[in-house]
C-alpha cells in the first residue's frame, strides 16, 4: 500500500540529519542533571566535549561552527560555534563569510533554525537553568522565551507557514513530541512513549510530522497527524 505522504517531501532533510546522526559517535547531545539525553542527533549536540563531526557519505562540519541553516532568501547561513569559547549562534554569507554573532550569554545556545520567511531564528539555550526554545529576529533583536521552564526542550522545527513549532520535550521521565504556537501559547503533547520519541520535521502543508523513535525497539521514522493521532511506522529501521 502507498503511504499517502511523499518520502521526498517530508522527509528528505529528516533523512540527511539523521544520515549524519547514525555516523556521529560523539555520545550524549544534552547533559543535564535532571534528565537522561535523548539519543545522538544533530539537533542537540554535545555541549561539553569537541565538536560534532558526520564521517559519512552527509555533511562534515567545521570544527569551530555547528549546525549550519540556510538563509536560502538572502544567501546566508546561521550556525552554532564554539570560537568565542562558549556556544554561541552566528549569521553569515552562505559561503561562510562575515560571521555576525547573534547571541550573548553565558549558557550554551545551540542549534539555530530559520523561520521560513528567513527573518527569525529558533534555537536551544540553557540560560534559564533548563534547556527551552528561543526566537530572536535574525539581527539578534527581539529575543523572547517560547517554551515554559521545567523539563528540557529542544530541537525546534518550523512550520512551514511559520506559526508553529515541533519540537521534543523531557516529561515524567521521558522524551516525546510536542507542538507549540511560535508566541509560546498552545502547547500540545503529541506522544507518550516510554522509548525516545523526537527529531521531528513537518510535511509541507502542516498536516502531517514526522518523528524518530525507539519504541519499536530500533530507531526508526515514524509518521502522524498534526494533531498527534494515527502514529504509525513509516520507514524501515535504521539500527
Amino acid at each position: 500500500m502507498n503511504h499517502p505522504l511523499s518520502a521526498s517531501r517530508l522527509l528528505s532533510a529528516l533523512f540527511l540529519l539523521m544520515a549524519a546522526c547514525l555516523a556521529a559517535t560523539t555520545g550524549s547531545p544534552l547533559r543535564s542533571a535532571a534528565a537522561p539525553p535523548p539519543p545522538p542527533h544533530v539537533l542537540t549536540p554535545p555541549l561539553e566535549e569537541s565538536p560534532f563531526r558526520a564521517t559519512g557519505p552527509s555533511v562534515t562540519m567545521p570544527s569551530d561552527g555547528l549546525l549550519p541553516d540556510d538563509l536560502t532568501a538572502t544567501s546566508k547561513i546561521v550556525f552554532q560555534s564554539y570560537r568565542d569559547n562558549n556556544w554561541e549562534i552566528y549569521v553569515a554569507r552562505g559561503n561562510g563569510g562575515y560571521p555576525v554573532r547573534l547571541t550573548y550569554d553565558a549558557a550554551p545556545d545551540l542549534a539555530p533554525r530559520l523561520s521560513p520567511a528567513a527573518l527569525q531564528v529558533a534555537f536551544t539555550s540553557r540560560r534559564t537553568g533548563t534547556y527551552e526554545i528561543f526566537v530572536a529576529n535574525v539581527n539578534g533583536s527581539n529575543l523572547r522565551q517560547v517554551t515554559p521552564n521545567g523539563g528540557d526542550d529542544a530541537g525546534a522545527a518550523w512550520s512551514f507557514d511559520g506559526t508553529r513549532f515541533v519540537y521534543e520535550s523531557y516529561v515524567n521521565g521521558q522524551w516525546d513530541v510536542f507542538v507549540i504556537n511560535v508566541d509560546g501559547s498552545n502547547p500540545q503533547r503529541l506522544t507518550n512513549s516510554p522509548d525516545y520519541d523526537g527529531t521531528a520535521a513537518w510535511s509541507p502543508d502542516g498536516t502531517k510530522i514526522a518523528f524518530t523513535s525507539r519504541r519499536s525497539g530500533e530507531l526508526g521514522v515514524w509518521v502522524m497527524n498534526a494533531d498527534g493521532s494515527g502514529q504509525t511506522r513509516f520507514d524501515t529501521a535504521f539500527g
